[in-house]
């Protein structure tokens, strides 16, 4: 379902969206527990992302006029098993994905395109409708408190892996740029997604950082996965 996007692409769509990220989440805001579903093939969506997403119009037209009509403009984007998306059935979609807001909804040249700005993780509860449009019942994961000097640690840990990257591959030049103007260690569940985010991981690593409710552990597995780039681009 998504084309490809290019880092130009991906670093104009952040800055249509000024929202810092430590508010990717606004105080009080209640988040919708029955969404509309769109299907991601290749790689999951995280929270911590802001980027275009394109699609096939035909299948999927119908449920982005039904997110255009709600008050919030809220879709669930979740992984897909299948490659091929447009024919996905509901037991295709992995049962956790990431909540986004869509911005700037358009139809060009047969294809659908809006801009996605992250907001949660969230989990499949129930199928209310398991036609397209989907709609689903979702729940919002909580993480548990955990020790705030050592999330730090390993932010920092994560941080200057992936200023090593730098020098060893100039593709990640801008994205480093992005990171590091939008996250820091003090906000260390958005800086572990969008770290993986950066990843050649498989779909199927990123998806269980995705999962992954603990901070903690999410990031134990990220430093791993950017540690693994790090060793690739040196080779």
């Amino acid at each position: 379902m998504n084309d490809e996007i290019s880092d130009n692409q991906r670093t104009e769509a952040e800055s249509e969206i000024k929202e810092p990220a430590s508010e990717l989440v606004v105080p009080g805001e209640v988040l919708p527990t029955t969404v509309h579903l769109l299907p991601l093939a290749g790689r999951p969506f995280f929270p911590a992302q802001v980027m275009p997403v394109i699609m096939n119009s035909d299948p999927w037209v119908e449920t982005v006029e039904a997110i255009g009509n709600t008050a919030n403009h809220m879709v669930g984007l979740c992984l897909v098993k299948s490659p091929d998306a447009d024919h996905a059935a509901p037991d295709d979609f992995y049962d956790t994905g990431s909540i986004v807001r869509m911005h700037h909804p358009g139809r060009v040249d047969g294809k659908l395109q809006f801009i996605a700005e992250g907001v949660q993780r969230f989990r499949i509860v129930r199928w209310i409708s398991r036609n397209p449009p989907y709609l689903a019942q979702v729940e919002y994961p909580e993480a548990p408190q955990e020790a705030t000097d050592e999330l730090r640690a390993y932010g920092l840990a994560i941080i200057n892996s992936i200023k090593e990257l730098v020098p060893l591959n100039p593709l990640y030049s801008e994205e480093l740029k992005s990171f590091l103007d939008r996250f820091s260690p003090h906000e260390p569940a958005n800086l572990t997604d969008f770290a993986a985010s950066m990843t050649s991981a498989s779909p199927e690593e990123l998806q269980e950082v995705l999962e992954i409710v603990s901070v903690k552990r999410r990031m134990e597995k990220v430093l791993v996965l950017v540690k693994k780039e790090l060793e690739v681009a040196k080779l």
